[in-house]
């Protein structure tokens, strides 16, 4: 066999060059062996004679099985499972999943916004995790970007793919929320600035002094479960002056929201919620009177004016 040159008879001429063009796409610059794979696919497709040094796997036999043994030296090809992702600044961590050609045990290097990291392998995949500050602070939605890194050692244990960038989106839980509350013809504006904190809510009512409720902020008490929404809101004081009876009272307004097949409530913490009202009037001249009603409140729109209409006449 030393005098042996490729072993057309195994695999067709065509379906050859096949093969070693796609393998020409996968192998990376990066190299294990004395020779280059470029050497080495000019001696498949030449019919150079066989020689030691060509005949990587060692089987008598110079054909398409040495380009793969080679590819397999050059360690497996890493890519991201995916481009982007969303995550929410409650969700704690954000976990970025990698994939991998092949099993490799050690360590994969990657940076966040040019900050450089590591990661253990032991297989074909592995998570990227990444700690998302969870405050109570109103800001924009963060955006990170994700970049796997050549190995550095030589010779290389692992390749970079063509998906070596991820893009990671946290979107922001503390924001002023625009509402609107419904009862009959009448409607009213308001404004609620939410802070959250893992499960924990607080926050409070902005008014600008339009309409009927004082200018001020005012706290909200928050019951939140994963499937009810419940915010109570005041007393809220309101001057005698300020009323068109000249007469003083405090009125209190409860949202609550538990969608369910019968209700038509809608509650996504990230986005809308919307649900039954009840806004209750006390004061001393009048008996105490209850207007009940509906709500709709829509996350992040800090910059639109909200303007309350008047509810007094409610009152009478």
């Amino acid at each position: 066999m030393k005098n042996s040159v490729i072993n057309s008879k195994s695999f067709p001429l065509l379906f050859q060059h096949v093969i070693i063009f796609v393998l020409i796409f996968l192998l990376p610059t990066g190299r294990s062996y004395a020779l280059t794979e470029s050497e080495l696919q000019d001696a498949l497709l030449k019919d150079t004679p066989y020689t030691n040094d060509l005949d990587l796997n060692a089987d008598g036999v110079l054909d398409v099985s040495d380009l793969v043994q080679m590819d397999k030296s050059l360690g497996p090809v890493v890519n991201f499972a995916e481009l982007s992702s969303n995550f929410q600044e409650g969700d704690g961590t954000a976990a970025v999943a990698v994939a991998l050609s092949g099993d490799f045990s050690g360590m994969l290097r990657y940076s966040i916004d040019n900050a450089d990291y590591s990661v253990s392998v032991d297989g074909n995949t592995v998570n990227i995790s990444v700690p998302i500050a969870d405050n109570d602070v109103m800001a924009e939605d963060q955006v990170k970007s994700i970049r796997l890194e050549a190995d550095t050692q030589n010779p290389p244990r692992y390749r970079l793919g063509s998906a070596l960038q991820h893009i990671l989106w946290i979107g922001e839980n503390d924001s002023r929320w625009s509402g609107q509350l419904q009862t009959g013809l009448l409607s009213a504006g308001f404004v609620l600035d939410i802070k959250r904190s893992g499960s924990n809510w607080s926050g409070s009512l902005h008014s600008d002094g339009f309409g009927s409720i004082p200018a001020g902020d005012y706290a909200v008490d928050f019951q939140v479960t994963d499937t009810k929404f419940t915010a109570v809101i005041g007393p809220i004081t309101v001057n005698a002056a300020d009323t068109q009876f000249n007469e003083g009272f405090e009125r209190t307004i409860i949202l609550e929201s538990e969608p369910s097949p019968d209700s038509p409530h809608s509650f996504d913490p990230d986005l809308f919620i919307s649900g039954n009202m009840t806004d209750t009037f006390t004061s001393e001249k009048y008996p105490s009177r209850t207007v009940t009603g509906s709500f709709t409140l829509l996350k992040g729109l800090p910059d639109v004016p909200v303007i309350e209409s008047e509810l007094t006449a409610a009152m009478q």
